[in-house]
């Protein structure tokens, strides 16, 4: 059972990086909505959302900052890869 669940996260994970990339070449000002949404949301809610959404909150945040494109790209990447290399099942 427990091999599931670590299976399944790691399709979320997958996953969730997936959508992300899908929307940063689809639709970037998408990205930059939810960045606002999250921010116009009272500190409870928000705070909740960081530590949930985490991977994907830090990546919105390189993504919003101003740094130069490349680096922007390397940082998500390097995270997207870190993330998700941590959530894969390790076998026994």
């Amino acid at each position: 059972m427990l091999t599931r669940m670590k299976k399944l996260w790691f399709i979320v994970m997958l996953g969730a990086w997936v959508a992300f990339f899908v929307l940063v070449g689809a639709s970037p000002s998408t990205l930059l909505d939810i960045w606002d949404w999250v921010g116009s949301l009272s500190w409870p809610l928000e705070v909740l959302l960081w530590i949930v959404f985490l991977p994907w909150m830090l990546a919105l945040a390189v993504w919003r900052s101003g740094w130069p494109d490349w680096l922007r790209w390397l940082l998500i990447v390097i995270l997207a890869a870190g993330w998700t290399a941590a959530s894969r099942p390790k076998k026994k």
